[in-house]
Parts: structure tokens; C-alpha cells; sequence
């Protein structure tokens, strides 16, 4: 199903409103940064700017999308994939750091990512700490499996024009 030319435009156009409007609640986040409530404020608005501002480049695009033969096509599927990596490396890395404190005895500081050996700390869970790289290792993922899939597409249509 095809959406009419100035629907589509005016859907690009809200979402690229979502996007800036989630991005001043990323400023906010920062500016009040004090504790947990401030840490899941900025994961929860940087990732609303992550997905709007995706899904406004996904409309914005012709339906064809990028010329197959240019090497932005080619090599958008591992960009994509790469940036998923590092995203997930990040929670990855916060998981071993957590494992790690914890295995040694010590009680794990969420807020700072440090490890004590002081009172207990409260759990803070992984979505509020790290739900922007959550996120973004989804949405970039997601995207790479797109344009690989894509491009995969273009090849088997080229082959059996040949």
C-alpha cells in the first residue's frame, strides 16, 4: 500500500517534530542529571529521538530507496551492523563490569559504574541504565537486516535478468 505523496510528507515532517522535541528532553535529562530518574529520563527521550528520527529517514526516501549500485548501498548493511556492535558492546561490557563487582564480593553502583565494597546498593535495572544502547543495537540491527536483505534482492533480480 502506497501513502499519498503529501501524507508521507507530512508524517516526515511529525516525526522530525518527535525527533526534536524528544532531543530537548535529552538536554533536560542532562541539565537536571541527579540519580536514576535522570539517567531513565535520558535513555527513554534519547531513544524516542533515535527511533523518530529513523523512521522520518525511512519515509523521507523514495520507495525505491538507495540506487542498488552505489557504494552507500554496499556498504550501508555493515555500517549498520557495526553500529549495532558497538551498541551492544556497551551493554555487553556494562554486564561483565556488574558480574564481575559482584563476584569479588563487592556491591555494584549503577549511577556511577563503580564497584564498592561499602553497604549494599539498590539494583537499577539494565533498561534504565542502558536502554538507549538497547535501543539503538535493535533499531541499527533491524536496519542492517533491511538493507542487507535488499541488496540481496537486487542481486538475485540481476542475476536471473542475466
Amino acid at each position: 500500500m502506497q501513502i499519498s505523496r503529501p501524507l508521507r510528507w507530512l508524517a516526515v515532517g511529525a516525526l522530525l517534530l518527535l525527533s526534536v522535541y524528544c532531543a530537548l528532553g535529552v538536554l533536560q535529562a542532562l541539565s537536571l542529571f541527579q540519580g536514576e530518574r535522570a539517567l531513565w529520563n535520558f535513555n527513554l527521550w534519547s531513544s524516542g529521538a533515535l527511533v523518530a528520527l529513523v523512521l522520518a529517514c525511512l519515509l523521507a526516501l523514495p520507495s525505491g530507496g538507495l540506487p542498488e549500485r552505489s557504494i552507500i548501498s554496499l556498504i550501508a548493511p555493515w555500517l549498520f551492523f557495526g553500529l549495532a556492535a558497538v551498541a551492544a558492546w556497551l551493554v555487553a561490557s556494562h554486564l561483565l563490569a556488574v558480574d564481575e563487582c559482584l563476584d569479588q564480593g563487592g556491591s555494584f553502583n549503577y549511577l556511577t559504574a563503580t564497584c564498592s565494597n561499602g553497604p549494599s546498593l539498590p539494583f537499577v535495572p539494565l533498561y534504565r541504565t542502558h536502554g538507549f544502547a538497547l535501543v539503538a543495537t535493535g533499531v541499527f540491527f533491524l536496519l542492517g537486516l533491511r538493507s542487507l536483505a535488499k541488496l540481496s534482492a537486487h542481486k538475485r533480480i540481476t542475476r536471473s535478468a542475466a
